[in-house]
């Protein structure tokens, strides 16, 4: 049984505002811990000798059998034969504890594209098809903001949060991280106004049927994507309430993400130039 003083090996983790300190018990962790990090939190500061205290503790126990663990905050989040899943796994959760505690953003589960300099957001669950529609996206032209989460800043702009496309083959639980520039895009690089919120999922032979919601019917949708709806509720419906009211919100069926991405290319730029 491992005890707190075999916990030597620590880093300190900076990203939108929140602190969260990770402890190891054997350095060549971080090693493969510190890429994933960088790439699960664009942008993020990663301090190898901060004594500062954090908000939040993961612990990622590395142990020689590849039967690998990780705690947050003294609770086992899981435990994993494969070292990859477990090291994917660490980069996820440690990326919604940002999205939860951020102060000053509000993080919704989406994907997120620019055309003429206005969102496109995109909310949606895990596994729903939401990466391969914004891929698709980009690949027509749009410029790429995220296909994780629509970052919304104090005026209700959506953020930058341009880490790299998450793509899954069938059946698989590891995904792999694909720069956007493989897909010919670029990404955004300032806050921009929600122009648009599609809501939609990936059904075959569905027909693009899409019919518009009105502001209440909007933010309804959004809670239930909304990361840190319970933790600061206040906040994240303030932020809600602000792009529903400025954005057109429309939703329907989806079939092949190509095909779609070039219906609403078309439709974005006839109703929006």
């Amino acid at each position: 049984m491992l005890k707190k003083k075999d916990l030597k090996e620590s880093i300190l983790i900076r990203s939108h505002g929140v602190l969260v300190r990770m402890k190891t018990n054997d350095r060549d962790a971080f090693r493969e811990i510190i890429p994933i990090l960088h790439s699960n939190l664009p942008g993020c500061e990663i301090d190898l000798s901060s004594d500062d205290i954090a908000e939040h503790e993961f612990i990622y126990i590395w142990n020689p059998s590849k039967l690998d663990a990780l705690y947050k905050d003294g609770v086992k989040v899981s435990t994993r034969r494969r070292r990859n899943e477990a090291l994917h796994l660490t980069g996820s959760q440690v990326r919604i504890c940002i999205a939860e505690f951020a102060p000053d953003h509000v993080f919704i589960h989406a994907g997120v594209v620019a055309i003429n300099g206005k969102a496109i957001v995109i909310p949606a669950k895990s596994m729903s098809g939401k990466s391969t529609l914004t891929a698709e996206l980009v690949r027509l032209g749009a410029i790429y903001y995220s296909d994780e989460y629509a970052v919304i800043d104090r005026n209700g702009f959506v953020c930058p949060f341009p880490k790299d496309l998450s793509m899954r083959e069938d059946g698989e639980f590891v995904q792999t991280d694909i720069p956007i520039e493989e897909f010919g895009g670029r990404q955004g690089t300032e806050p921009i106004p929600v122009e648009m919120i599609l809501i939609t999922a990936y059904k075959p032979n569905a027909r693009w049927k899409p019919r518009e919601l009105s502001p209440g019917q909007g933010f309804m949708e959004l809670v239930s994507h909304t990361v840190p709806i319970r933790q600061n509720p206040t906040i994240a419906m303030e932020r809600l309430s602000k792009i529903v009211r400025t954005s057109r919100i429309i939703k329907t069926k989806r079939a092949d993400a190509a095909k779609t991405a070039s219906t609403l290319f078309k439709m974005f730029n006839r109703e929006y130039v």
